[in-house]
């Protein structure tokens, strides 16, 4: 630049003097370039007019020597300045969400989105254009700029500004992670992305068995694994991000009770409403051909819906500001479950552990008002067989109505039972005033308190086949099931002493 400064006023002091002919100033071509630059220009031309020598001393003073103004001051400034802004950023985002959330599932989330990989493939594009740039105007100047200037600017400038979009959407997407309300819109937009790409994947391959179907038409063997292997792939893929959002939204949920945030848990439990319609309304398809004819059905295990309260009775402590909170969480637990299908044998298992997890929480008011929800709730399943007639069922199925309808309360009582049974071990005394303070407007009740009605419970009990997962879930891993039910003995009389 200092070169360009000093022809110039060079030539102004000839053009003043009208001197003919420029003896231009030459000094050492390997300090001033830009001298011999302008002197080869200028000489070849000396006999222009003033006018044409001062155009082309401006072209000169634009162009420079090397790099046009906008692509030395403008584009490549920029690109480098955002990759220095935008590399320590995203690092600070990562490190933030883990430690705000603690959750590595959020933070995987966060690092998978599709604005994520964007940037840093065009981090990479940016970085690798900047230095082909430099080489081609180092190496190929006449060809590469000359011929060209106007057109590698404009690509320049382009290229420079998609760039800047793009870390600034990515600066303001990170930044709502930080924010959990807009974190619950994030997990919704990604939840519909999963749906439409697994319905595509489901197409796809429907399409492909199709194709190699009419390819293979004799091999039936092979089509027919094929259509069985079909089904069982695309019922996992549709399963797939109804898991992953539920999963999600127990990490949110797990920080709204860390961080006292009712309102925050009462819009993750909305958002719980289709996962629990769709369980509620499904049937269980094991024994589907069997049972056609049954108007009364078998609802199928309710995966999704217990695997988030089972987690989050893990995590859960009182809220300080909830105003019916513990109701909020019972009713829509509880509720889950269809009053006119027959109860599962794992679900049954599933509420029992989150009674067993309340218990190890001492959540005095969420445990009574849980046991005082369950035993009207599912009071239910002793009516199925008057439901039964009422739809129009057959007299014929009658004992197989009475029979699974009673098995379906057996389990859930036994179940109920064990976790009981656990807490006494535990020593948690306080469930004795649980037990007993609580209103039995239903008999048979889930939680009799009877000498008798206990020890019937027992038996039952010794029927159930505890098996490890039960123990682990049930009781604890290192205590066997005959301790508990010592535990149980030994509270009949607590019970009576308490009654008297």
């Amino acid at each position: 630049m200092v070169g360009i400064l000093m022809c110039h006023s060079y030539l102004l002091d000839s053009i003043l003097e009208r001197n003919d002919s420029l003896n231009f100033l030459r000094m050492n071509d390997w300090q001033f370039p830009m001298c011999k630059v302008a002197h080869d220009t200028i000489t070849v031309f000396s006999d222009n007019t003033q006018r044409d020598i001062l155009n082309r001393l401006n072209d000169i003073y634009i162009d420079g020597i090397g790099y046009s103004d906008v692509v030395g001051i403008i584009v490549f400034p920029l690109i480098i300045a955002l990759f220095a802004f935008s590399f320590p950023f995203i690092f600070d985002r990562i490190n933030q969400i883990n430690d705000k959330y603690q959750s590595k599932l959020l933070s995987n989330l966060f690092s998978s989105s599709w604005l994520y990989r964007l940037f840093w493939k065009a981090s990479f594009c940016c970085i690798t254009y900047v230095i082909i740039y430099g080489g081609c105007s180092l190496f190929f100047k006449e060809s590469f700029l000359v011929q060209y200037t106007i057109f590698w600017n404009s690509f320049s400038l382009l290229i420079a500004s998609i760039y800047a979009l793009l870390v600034w959407s990515f600066a303001k997407r990170s930044i709502k992670y930080n924010n959990p309300e807009r974190l619950l819109e994030i997990l919704d937009a990604r939840y519909k992305y999963e749906q439409k790409v697994a319905k595509l994947s489901k197409w796809w391959m429907g399409l492909k068995i199709t194709f190699r179907y009419y390819l293979h038409r004799k091999d039936t063997e092979g089509n027919a694994i094929m259509k069985s292997t079909e089904k069982m792939v695309s019922k996992w893929k549709e399963e797939a991000p109804n898991e992953s959002y539920i999963k999600r939204l127990y990490e949110v949920a797990r920080y709204s009770v860390k961080h006292d945030d009712f309102g925050l848990f009462q819009n993750i439990l909305t958002r719980l409403d289709t996962t629990i319609e769709r369980e509620k309304n499904s049937i269980s398809t094991w024994n589907l051909k069997k049972d056609a004819d049954e108007v009364i059905k078998e609802s199928s295990v309710h995966y999704l819906t217990m695997g988030f309260f089972k987690d989050l009775m893990s995590d859960f402590t009182p809220f300080s500001r909830g105003y019916l909170s513990n109701e909020s969480i019972v009713y829509k637990m509880v509720g889950a479950f269809n009053r006119t299908m027959y109860l599962t044998h794992n679900d049954a298992l599933y509420l029992a552990t989150c009674l067993r997890r309340m218990i190890d929480k001492n959540n005095v008011d969420l445990i009574f008002k849980y046991l005082d929800y369950t035993n009207y709730y599912f009071k239910c399943l002793l009516k199925l067989p008057q439901i039964h007639y009422i739809k129009g069922g057959k007299i014929i199925y009658r004992y197989i109505v009475e029979k699974k309808s009673y098995e379906s309360w057996t389990n859930l009582a036994v179940f109920h039972y064990i976790s009981m049974a656990y807490g006494f071990e535990k020593e948690k005394y306080y469930l004795l005033d649980i037990l007993l303070n609580y209103e039995r407007t239903y008999f048979p009740s889930l939680y009799p308190i009877e000498g008798a009605n206990i020890l019937i419970m027992y038996a039952q009990s010794l029927k159930q086949y505890i098996s490890s997962v039960l123990s682990e879930q049930l009781c604890d891993k290192k205590n066997r099931y005959s301790t508990n039910a010592d535990t149980i003995h030994f509270s009949i009389a607590s019970f009576n002493v308490k009654k008297r």
